[in-house]
Protein backbone atom coordinates (compact mmCIF):
# COMPACT_ATOMS: atom_id res chain seq x y z
CA UNK A 1 0.00 0.00 0.00
CA UNK A 2 1.05 3.12 -0.71
CA UNK A 3 2.15 6.25 2.01
CA UNK A 4 0.00 8.96 2.36
CA UNK A 5 3.41 10.99 1.29
CA UNK A 6 3.39 9.32 -1.71
CA UNK A 7 -0.72 10.18 -2.44
CA UNK A 8 0.10 13.62 -1.96
CA UNK A 9 3.37 14.02 -4.98
CA UNK A 10 0.95 12.17 -7.17
CA UNK A 11 -2.26 14.57 -6.44
CA UNK A 12 0.46 17.28 -6.87
CA UNK A 13 1.97 15.83 -10.40
CA UNK A 14 -1.96 16.06 -11.49
CA UNK A 15 -2.36 19.50 -10.15
CA UNK A 16 0.64 20.77 -12.06
CA UNK A 17 -0.58 18.56 -15.05
CA UNK A 18 -4.30 20.18 -14.85
CA UNK A 19 -3.14 23.58 -14.51
CA UNK A 20 -0.79 23.49 -17.14
CA UNK A 21 -3.75 22.27 -19.48
CA UNK A 22 -1.99 18.71 -19.87
CA UNK A 23 -5.47 17.16 -19.44
CA UNK A 24 -4.00 13.81 -20.93
CA UNK A 25 -1.14 13.75 -18.62
CA UNK A 26 -3.27 14.78 -15.52
CA UNK A 27 -6.12 12.29 -16.50
CA UNK A 28 -2.81 9.43 -16.92
CA UNK A 29 -1.46 10.77 -13.45
CA UNK A 30 -4.87 9.83 -12.21
CA UNK A 31 -4.66 6.65 -13.27
CA UNK A 32 -2.41 5.30 -11.37
CA UNK A 33 -3.43 6.90 -8.36
CA UNK A 34 -6.86 6.47 -8.29
CA UNK A 35 -5.90 2.80 -8.54
CA UNK A 36 -3.80 3.47 -5.20
CA UNK A 37 -7.13 4.53 -3.84
CA UNK A 38 -9.53 2.08 -4.69
CA UNK A 39 -6.88 -0.41 -2.16
CA UNK A 40 -7.38 1.44 0.57
CA UNK A 41 -11.44 1.45 0.37
CA UNK A 42 -11.52 -2.00 1.40
CA UNK A 43 -15.12 -1.88 3.20
CA UNK A 44 -17.97 -2.21 1.48
CA UNK A 45 -19.89 -1.56 3.75
CA UNK A 46 -18.47 1.62 5.21
CA UNK A 47 -18.62 5.17 4.03
CA UNK A 48 -15.34 6.98 3.06
CA UNK A 49 -15.02 10.51 3.75
CA UNK A 50 -12.47 13.02 3.51
CA UNK A 51 -12.21 16.08 6.21
CA UNK A 52 -9.68 19.03 6.46
CA UNK A 53 -10.32 19.28 10.12
CA UNK A 54 -11.65 17.10 13.23
CA UNK A 55 -14.76 20.00 13.27
CA UNK A 56 -16.02 19.18 9.69
CA UNK A 57 -15.19 15.78 10.82
CA UNK A 58 -17.70 16.20 13.87
CA UNK A 59 -20.00 18.02 11.66
CA UNK A 60 -20.25 15.12 9.09
CA UNK A 61 -20.99 12.37 11.83
CA UNK A 62 -24.03 14.89 13.62
CA UNK A 63 -25.26 15.38 10.38
CA UNK A 64 -25.45 11.55 9.54
CA UNK A 65 -26.23 9.78 12.60
CA UNK A 66 -27.66 7.17 10.50
CA UNK A 67 -24.34 6.55 9.69
CA UNK A 68 -22.59 2.78 11.29
CA UNK A 69 -19.11 2.90 9.97
CA UNK A 70 -17.13 5.56 9.03
CA UNK A 71 -13.35 5.67 7.49
CA UNK A 72 -12.07 8.85 7.10
CA UNK A 73 -9.01 9.23 4.48
CA UNK A 74 -6.36 11.80 4.15
CA UNK A 75 -7.81 15.00 2.48
CA UNK A 76 -4.96 14.34 -0.54
CA UNK A 77 -7.66 11.84 -1.59
CA UNK A 78 -10.65 14.44 -2.10
CA UNK A 79 -7.82 16.96 -3.47
CA UNK A 80 -6.96 14.68 -6.42
CA UNK A 81 -11.08 13.68 -7.27
CA UNK A 82 -11.12 17.28 -7.66
CA UNK A 83 -7.99 17.98 -9.52
CA UNK A 84 -9.52 14.84 -12.20
CA UNK A 85 -13.10 17.35 -12.25
CA UNK A 86 -10.97 20.69 -12.90
CA UNK A 87 -8.96 19.34 -15.56
CA UNK A 88 -11.50 18.19 -17.39
CA UNK A 89 -13.61 21.20 -16.86
CA UNK A 90 -10.56 23.52 -18.33
CA UNK A 91 -10.58 21.17 -21.31
CA UNK A 92 -13.94 21.56 -21.91
CA UNK A 93 -15.11 18.26 -21.38
CA UNK A 94 -18.06 19.04 -19.21
CA UNK A 95 -20.05 15.76 -19.26
CA UNK A 96 -17.33 14.00 -17.89
CA UNK A 97 -16.12 16.71 -15.57
CA UNK A 98 -19.43 17.05 -13.90
CA UNK A 99 -19.33 13.13 -12.87
CA UNK A 100 -15.99 13.44 -11.89
CA UNK A 101 -17.01 17.32 -10.01
CA UNK A 102 -20.26 14.74 -8.09
CA UNK A 103 -17.34 11.72 -7.01
CA UNK A 104 -15.29 14.09 -5.48
CA UNK A 105 -18.05 15.77 -3.77
CA UNK A 106 -19.29 12.41 -2.30
CA UNK A 107 -16.09 11.79 -1.41
CA UNK A 108 -15.58 15.47 0.69
CA UNK A 109 -19.50 16.78 1.16
CA UNK A 110 -18.39 19.38 3.17
CA UNK A 111 -15.98 21.37 0.41
CA UNK A 112 -17.80 23.98 -0.96
CA UNK A 113 -15.10 24.55 -3.74
CA UNK A 114 -16.51 21.33 -5.17
CA UNK A 115 -19.75 22.96 -4.99
CA UNK A 116 -18.51 25.66 -7.35
CA UNK A 117 -17.09 23.76 -9.70
CA UNK A 118 -19.98 21.86 -10.39
CA UNK A 119 -22.66 24.73 -10.20
CA UNK A 120 -19.59 26.23 -13.39
CA UNK A 121 -19.93 23.37 -14.52
CA UNK A 122 -23.96 23.08 -15.43
CA UNK A 123 -23.65 26.23 -15.89
CA UNK A 124 -21.90 25.42 -18.67
CA UNK A 125 -24.05 22.92 -20.11
CA UNK A 126 -26.93 25.09 -20.02
CA UNK A 127 -28.58 23.56 -16.83
CA UNK A 128 -28.76 27.36 -14.93
CA UNK A 129 -31.33 25.58 -11.85
CA UNK A 130 -28.72 23.26 -11.44
CA UNK A 131 -26.51 25.35 -11.28
CA UNK A 132 -27.98 27.68 -8.99
CA UNK A 133 -28.63 24.73 -6.75
CA UNK A 134 -25.22 23.94 -6.11
CA UNK A 135 -23.87 27.18 -5.68
CA UNK A 136 -26.28 27.72 -2.82
CA UNK A 137 -24.75 24.33 -1.02
CA UNK A 138 -21.46 26.09 -1.49
CA UNK A 139 -22.44 29.21 -0.04
CA UNK A 140 -24.72 27.56 2.95
CA UNK A 141 -21.29 25.25 3.25
CA UNK A 142 -19.24 28.71 3.34
CA UNK A 143 -21.66 30.08 6.03
CA UNK A 144 -21.97 26.88 8.26
CA UNK A 145 -17.92 25.61 8.17
CA UNK A 146 -14.44 28.38 7.74
CA UNK A 147 -12.97 25.91 6.14
CA UNK A 148 -15.00 26.72 3.02
CA UNK A 149 -13.96 30.70 3.33
CA UNK A 150 -12.23 30.96 0.36
CA UNK A 151 -14.99 30.11 -1.48
CA UNK A 152 -17.55 32.91 -0.96
CA UNK A 153 -17.12 35.00 -3.41
CA UNK A 154 -17.20 32.58 -5.92
CA UNK A 155 -20.43 30.85 -4.67
CA UNK A 156 -21.65 34.31 -4.65
CA UNK A 157 -20.78 35.19 -8.39
CA UNK A 158 -21.79 31.63 -9.23
CA UNK A 159 -25.39 32.00 -8.28
CA UNK A 160 -25.66 35.93 -10.14
CA UNK A 161 -24.57 33.83 -13.12
CA UNK A 162 -27.08 31.37 -12.65
CA UNK A 163 -29.65 33.91 -11.86
CA UNK A 164 -28.49 36.04 -15.18
CA UNK A 165 -29.56 32.85 -17.16
CA UNK A 166 -32.76 32.44 -15.35
CA UNK A 167 -33.53 35.85 -16.29
CA UNK A 168 -33.32 37.66 -12.61
CA UNK A 169 -31.18 40.30 -13.00
CA UNK A 170 -32.04 42.42 -9.61
CA UNK A 171 -31.12 39.59 -7.50
CA UNK A 172 -27.78 38.70 -9.36
CA UNK A 173 -26.85 42.12 -8.75
CA UNK A 174 -27.38 42.31 -5.77
CA UNK A 175 -25.01 38.72 -5.60
CA UNK A 176 -22.74 40.41 -7.51
CA UNK A 177 -22.70 43.20 -5.07
CA UNK A 178 -22.39 40.63 -1.94
CA UNK A 179 -19.12 39.30 -3.27
CA UNK A 180 -17.56 42.52 -3.55
CA UNK A 181 -18.09 42.90 0.00
CA UNK A 182 -16.26 39.46 0.82
CA UNK A 183 -13.48 40.09 -1.94
CA UNK A 184 -12.89 43.63 -2.34
CA UNK A 185 -11.74 45.16 -5.60
CA UNK A 186 -12.56 41.56 -7.91
CA UNK A 187 -12.12 42.11 -10.96
CA UNK A 188 -14.76 38.92 -12.42
CA UNK A 189 -17.52 40.69 -10.57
Amino acid sequence: MEGWWELNSQVAAIGAAAHRGAVDEALHLFGTFNSAVQSLRKESDAVYVCCRSQRELNYFIASQPDLLKVRVLDWCVAWGMFLKAFALSKAGRFGEALQSVEEAAKLAPLYAHAQVERGYILNRLGRAQEALAAYARAWELVARLPENLESAGAALRGQAVALVELGDLDRAEKLLRDSLVVEPGNTVA
